[in-house]
């Protein structure tokens, strides 16, 4: 059944918070927002209002509200309403007069300059050149010649710019302000014999360089005339050459062969014949396998016939040391250190190389040093400083890291320092009141001068202690 209202409900929409209407009348809120919003009442809010000063007054209309807002402490909206009580026109900034001796100065000089010397701001400069067409200032500036006139439109503005030694933008500007059309390669060509001859000789990019036609006349005359285009020479192959291949590197057979890397790759892979490779994979034996660390690396290498990198991996992948020259005997109190630190730090403590301890590691079958995670012995004492002072200087004090300290002080409860606590500022009722109204949270955040975050905690609480 529709409610009807009465004129004393209804006058009562607007003076006083939604919720306290609705408790008023015994309805609910929504009823009562849905019937202030049919009858265009705005809602309900607390105002605080501003004592203003004759020196505040004065200031209004003699920047913007936004401007003066910020002076007087208040909201851009409440300059705006004063303003308008007192019947003053807002600021508006005056366009700049620009007299023929002012912009006489536009172009001879960077606009950052001019804007300086006539106390404007750069756009405004900027955009006064923009609309008298004038070129911006460059320090290449160019007198121009009847000669070098003549060369504008007859070819390309990059080409004219080289040859009398300006920027392109300076050379299109001043054909434009001459009224030259740009350059246009001609499409339409009558070809003599001769320079049919070259089609097909060099490719279609060179040829229109050098003809100073279009790409794509020249590819038109040459597919009309059946001509393919130009390719390298192919290279044909004699047993000789191709028993070449795979004997020795690509690169070394182009170079004996008179061409090029790729076409020996080719001719490689169309014959299958596999890369040529130094060393081939080699096959280790128990026998070889046991002279590894009694000799150098190169010598093995040398005696069994592969790489000496192939040595290498062998060597570490059976986690042999290899032969150390110049060996370093290590005290039986640095041999008891081996694998409790980094071999770095042992080496500078020993005085010798990282590989020398690692070395001696190896052979021992040590592990490495793995470092595990780092903690700190928290006291009573050291407990108390948490908080006091940033993290930064307890963790140099104590000598540990700033991740601990902090760690730490999150698992006591203790507050950073320097950080507000959360109560300082306490919500007041119509606060809580305004939490109430079925509008968003930024709107109210916005209305009260709260996070919206805040607002919906609040908003929690009132549901749990309502429930």
């Amino acid at each position: 059944m529709m409610r009807i209202w009465t004129p004393e409900e209804d006058a009562l929409l607007g003076t006083m918070t939604d919720a306290q209407a609705a408790k008023k009348i015994g309805v609910s809120d929504t009823a009562i927002q849905s019937r202030r919003k049919k009858l265009n009442i705005p809602a309900f809010m607390k105002i605080y209002p501003h004592k203003w000063t004759p020196e505040e007054n004065a200031l209004l209309g003699t920047m913007s509200d936004k401007a003066a807002a910020k002076i007087i402490g208040v909201s851009a909206m409440t300059v705006c309403n004063r303003r308008n009580k007192l019947n003053i026109q807002p600021f508006c900034k005056k366009s700049y007069e620009w007299t023929p001796e002012k912009e006489a100065l536009i172009g001879t000089m960077p606009d950052i300059e001019v804007a300086k010397k006539l106390g404007v701001s750069t756009i405004t400069v900027r955009n006064q050149r923009k609309k008298l067409n004038i070129p911006g200032f460059s320090k290449y500036s160019h007198k121009w010649t009847p000669e070098k006139e003549a060369l504008l439109g007859t070819i390309s503005d990059p080409k004219v710019a080289e040859k009398i030694g300006v920027s392109t933008s300076a050379v299109y500007y001043h054909r434009k302000k001459l009224n030259i059309p740009p350059y246009r390669r001609r499409l339409i060509h009558n070809w003599t014999p001769k320079e049919d001859a070259l089609l097909g000789t060099r490719t279609d990019r060179e040829i229109a360089e050098v003809m100073d036609l279009s790409l794509e006349s020249i590819f038109h005359r040459r597919v009309k005339l059946n001509i393919a285009p130009y390719r390298k020479i192919k290279c044909e192959w004699t047993p000789e050459q191709d028993a070449l291949l795979g004997t020795m590197t690509d690169q070394q057979a182009a170079e004996k062969i008179g061409v090029t890397k790729t076409i020996v790759y080719a001719r490689r892979k169309k014959l299958n014949i596999p890369a040529f490779c130094k060393y081939p994979l080699h096959v280790w034996t128990p026998e070889e396998d046991a002279l590894l660390g009694t000799i150098t690396d190169e010598e093995i290498a040398e005696k069994i016939g592969c790489s000496k990198r192939q040595v290498i991996v062998r060597r570490r992948k059976l986690n042999i040391p290899g032969l150390q020259t110049g060996r370093i005997d290590l005290k039986p109190e640095m041999i008891n250190l081996l694998g409790t630190m980094p071999d770095r730090e042992l080496a500078e403590k020993v005085g010798c190389s990282r590989s020398a301890i690692r070395h001696h590691r190896l052979l021992r079958k040590i592990p490495a040093f793995q470092k595990r995670g780092i903690s700190f012995n928290w006291t009573e004492k050291t407990n108390e400083l948490l908080g006091t002072m940033p993290d930064e200087l307890i963790a140099k004090k104590l000598g540990t890291k700033t991740a601990l300290v902090a760690k730490q002080r999150r698992k006591l409860r203790i507050s950073k320092y320097g950080a507000l606590p959360r109560n300082k500022f306490p919500w007041e009722e119509w606060e809580i009141e305004k939490c109430r109204e079925k509008i968003s949270a930024k709107e109210v955040a916005k209305a009260i001068g709260r996070t919206v975050s805040s607002v919906k905690a609040i908003r929690k609480k009132i549901e749990d202690n309502e429930k």
